[in-house]
This record gives structure tokens, sequence and C-alpha cells, in this order.
């Protein structure tokens, strides 16, 4: 019998192994990892990383059709190792290449150096063409200099580089970026919608919210990644959480000015698709819905069908996976739908999912993960995301719980991912990728390290975030690069105090009047209710004796605004104020 089971125990393990490898004829992928690039050097062989998502349909097309081409595979599987990785599931890799969007190839020489980036689909005999090259020697790495120099005067001249970029790239007929694929982008949203008052911004804002409706899904909600062919009729129809989370927002703010209620519908619908198809059983939400439902083939006529005719041929994949920056930036838009709705079980919610990822993501050094596991190293989106749900959350409910994590979140990214100029992707790993320096990071945490200083008065992060700036102004501001509109926002907060919108409740009343003033469509704009004397600074404690009833007050350190009683006044003073 023992004889038996010991048989047994060995074909069991001879067909788990059998299980493992790859079919004859396929490619015999690898993690990327720094153990295989070490194997890279070791077998003095090139390393090709296709960085892929499960939700993209030329990510399916090109592992179809050129990924398991005979000669391609061949070629590979001789000359190579092959990588594969989901780019959700790697934020190391995802920010690194981004901008090559997806499907990325991403080829290494033997030690390690970049030789050749790609976007896209590549179809089989140019993607073999490219890789003989690459093996002959035809195609090698070629170290690139760098250099870190700046005065006010090139400043002031790259300012003007951004300024006139930004104009040229915006399509004010259509609306969007004056590029072949058509979407919102949240940054160049931030800022028209900050200039409102020049004719030509207030004109693309219009423009572009009204178009942008063509991405939703005026059947089941949610709003589709982009459209293709300078038009906005022609969608890729995958779902990404953080897609939605951006157009709740940005359909709010829009809301606010327009009083056009179609975008405000768009909201709501965006935030029932999400809860009907995306959120999970532990009441976080799951990264995507994928564009095709069969992998590789368009879904065009699918998604032309009403609810019941969809369910019948059933969903298209979802992405269960259920990652932190993108909860974080999920919550944040549902504490705007708390602002405008009223209805407390959004913020109830959000809540929810900030206790969650507290809990139940954060690392023994402080850190957040990716998701449930842990990362191979800290990712800085990750952390950014985490500590932009904490601004939020510490000034509508006013509980220092949130600030001090805030604070020591924003201190160990200072101290941990900052190399000298700028702060680092991802904490550096041994025998692995350098991290390099994202722009879009960079200056997401340069103004929060700004907005926490002015919060605080801790002019040590407001300093740090001037050095960001100058680094990225020196670095990144070329006359033939992308024009970054969030550099220009940088800017422009670094050189003006916040407003400080103080709420005084000085009466009972049934009425949320905390609910106007969070309303106001600014990130730059610090938010805080007292109801009693003991919850104001210094600075702030004269004004609870000054005033008899429910007061709004905006102060910086040198200036306060008359008070506000009425609070349909806010928005004049938003108007008059905040708008550029």
């Amino acid at each position: 019998m023992k004889t038996s089971l010991n048989f047994l125990f060995i074909l069991f393990i001879a067909v788990l192994m059998q299980c493992n490898q790859p079919a004859k004829g396929q490619i015999s992928w690898q993690p990327f990892t720094p153990q295989n690039l070490q194997n890279a050097a070791k077998q003095n062989k090139p390393l090709i990383l296709h960085l892929a998502a499960n939700w993209c349909h030329w990510c399916h097309v090109m592992e179809e059709k050129t990924y398991q081409n005979p000669q391609v595979v061949s070629y590979i599987q001789k000359n190579f190792i092959a990588c594969r990785e989901d780019h959700d599931q790697r934020p190391d890799l995802a920010n690194k290449y981004r901008e090559y969007g997806w499907p990325a190839t991403i080829i290494f020489d033997p030690q390690g150096n970049e030789i050749f980036k790609q976007a896209g689909y590549i179809e089989a005999n140019e993607f073999l063409e490219i890789l003989k090259k690459i093996k002959s020697g035809q195609i090698k790495y070629k170290p690139s200099a760098s250099s870190f120099t700046t005065n006010d005067t090139i400043l002031r001249s790259k300012f003007q580089i951004l300024t006139q970029g930004i104009l040229e790239q915006i399509d004010t007929i259509k609306g969007g970026f004056d590029f072949f694929q058509k979407s919102v982008n949240y940054q160049m949203f931030e800022y028209a919608f900050n200039h409102q008052k020049q004719a030509v911004f207030k004109k693309w804002l219009n423009i572009t919210m009204q178009n942008s409706l063509h991405l939703l899904d005026t059947v089941w909600g949610g709003y589709y990644q982009y459209s293709t062919y300078g038009e906005w009729t022609n969608p890729h129809y995958e779902k990404l959480l953080s897609i939605q989370a951006r157009y709740v927002k940005m359909n709010l703010w829009y809301f606010y000015v327009s009083d056009d209620s179609a975008l405000f519908h768009a909201a709501i619908k965006t935030y029932q698709y999400c809860k009907r198809f995306l959120k999970q059983p532990d009441a976080l939400y799951a990264n995507a819905q994928d564009a095709d439902l069969i992998p590789g083939k368009k879904a065009h006529d699918y998604f032309r069908l009403p609810d019941k005719a969809r369910l019948k041929k059933g969903i298209p994949h979802i992405d269960t996976n259920t990652y932190t920056a993108n909860n974080a930036r999920w919550a944040e838009s549902i504490i705007w739908l708390y602002a405008f709705t009223g209805d407390s079980t959004y913020l109830n919610e959000a809540l929810e999912i900030a206790q969650i990822l507290i809990k139940k993501r954060q690392r023994p050094d402080g850190f957040y993960n990716h998701g449930s596991d842990n990362d191979l190293t800290p990712a800085l989106d990750v952390q950014l995301a985490i500590a932009n749900l904490l601004l939020n959350l510490s000034q509508i409910t006013g509980n220092n719980q949130y600030v001090n994590q805030l604070a020591a979140l924003l201190s160990k990214i200072k101290n941990k991912f900052y190399d000298g100029q700028c702060l680092l992707s991802f904490l550096p790993l041994k025998n692995y990728i350098s991290p390099g320096c994202i722009l879009e990071e960079n200056i997401e945490a340069a103004r929060l390290f700004n907005i926490y200083g002015h919060m605080s008065g801790n002019m040590e992060f407001i300093e740090f975030a001037k050095k960001l700036q100058q680094y990225l102004m020196s670095t990144f501001v070329k006359v033939d690069e992308f024009k970054e509109p969030s550099l220009l926002t940088l800017q422009e907060e670094l050189n003006k105090e916040p407003y400080h919108a103080l709420l005084l409740l000085k009466q009972n009343t049934s009425e949320n009047l905390s609910l106007p003033l969070w309303q106001i469509p600014s990130f730059y704009l610090i938010k805080k209710t007292a109801v009693s004397k003991q919850q104001l600074n210094e600075n702030q404690k004269e004004y609870w004796e000054f005033f008899d009833s429910n007061t709004y007050l905006f102060c910086t350190n040198s200036f306060c605004s008359p008070p506000i009683y009425d609070p349909s006044q806010l928005k004049n003073f938003f108007y008059d104020k905040l708008l550029r």
C-alpha cells in the first residue's frame, strides 16, 4: 500500500510539473524580477518585458497574433528571456512606462539597460525583424546625458513655453486635446476650470465636458476609457475604476459652475455602475472591466444592446483585484458625491474604504502596499493616492487621526523617496531597474507638500515643494515635449497662499451648512468647520467671540473676506477670488 501511495504521489507531482510547463509552441513567460534580470546577465541574453493589461483590446490581439506566431515564439525561446506582467499589478513598472501605452514592449540588454521601447500592437513580422536587429547588435544601448540647471530667467522662459504649449494642444472645436484619442485629461480639466475667466478656456471646458458624455455608457453607466480617430463617438470600451473616479469628480465640479444636470446625473450613474459591477464583498472596488466580451474581438455590437440582452450574452471579464491607489481615489470621489447630495451613505462608504486600506494595506515600514500582497518595493503613486485621501478626510471630518497619518506619510515620503533631486517612482532595489523620476507623480507630490505645509504652518514642507518644482522645470520642460498643464497649476499655487475657508457654527440648525463649503471645487482651499472655540487655532479664536451667528470666512495670513452669512453667496466668492 505504501509503495502504491508513493507511486501515486510521484505521478501527481509529475503531472503538476507538466501542467506548469508552457505548451509546445508557446513562450515560457517569466515574472519581471531582479532574479530574472540576473538570469539574463548570466545567460548573456536580452530580456523582453511584455507589459499588458487584462482589459486591453490590443494587448489581447498582440498576445493572440504576435506572441503565438511560430517564428516569433521560436526566436524568443532561443535568444531571449521573456517576461510578462499585468501593469495593473505592478505600479513600479506601470508608472515608469505609462507614457508608452498598453501593451508596452520594453527590451533590455543582458546588462539591464533599456534598448527598445514601443507602445501598442506590433505585428509579428515587424516584431521578428526588431528582435533580429537586437540580437545582431543593430539596436543597442545608447546612454543619455541629463542636466539640472535653472535660474529665474530660464524658469520664466519655460513658463511661457508651457502656457503657449497648452493653447497649442487643446482642441477648441471638438474639445479634449488635438490628438488621435479623445478623453478628458484631469490635469487639463483642472487648469481650464481654474482659468474660466479666460474665454478660450471656458469655451474649451464647455465643449469638452458636453462631448465627454459620448464616452458614458447610457445603459449601465460608467465611462469608457477613450475614443479614437479624433472623434468622441468611437470608444474603446474598457472601464477602469481610476477613470470612473476622475469623471465623477470632474462632472460634479463642472455641474457646480454650469448647473448642467446631465453632468450631475452622469456622476450618479457612474457611481451606480461601479457599485453594481465593481464593488467586491470586502467593500473595496475591482480594478476594471474588459473592453471585449470575447478577448481580441471588438465589442461594438454588444455595447449597443440594452441591459437584458447584454446579460444574456454574458458580462465582459472583470478584473477583481482591489488596488489601493484606485480605491483611495474612488473614495475621494465618493466624498464629493456626499458634498453634492448630502447623502451620508456616501461619506460612510468613503470612510469604510479608508479604514480598510489603512488597516489592511499599510506595511510595517509605514508605506502602503499596492494590493493585498506585499509589494516587491513600495510605489510612490500608491503613497500619494493615500495622502490625497487622508487630506480630504482630515478636512471633512476634522479628525486629527487623519491629520497625523498624513503628516507621518508625507515625512516618510520625503525621507525615503527623495534622491536629492526628485522623488523616485519606487524605492530602489538591488539588481533591479532604476526607479526614475515621474513628472506627474512629482507634481502631485509637490502640490501635496505645499498645501499641507500651509495647513500645518510647516515651512520645511513648502520649501521642499519648491525644490521639486525647480527640478521639474529644469529637467522636463523643453520646446518639443508635451506641455504639462499641472506644472503651471503647481507654479500658481507656490506663488500664492491658499485660502482657509472657515465655517463658524454658532447656532444649531437642521441644515448641514458644511456641505456648501465642501462643494466649492478647489484643491487649493483648506476647509474647516468649527462648532466650538477649542477647534480653532490661536489666530482664529478671536472670530468665535466676534460673530454671533453662523458665518463663513475666507482668510489668508494677511487678508480675511467680509463675513458671509448666506450659503448661496459662496459661489460669488468662488467666482471672484478662486478663479483666475
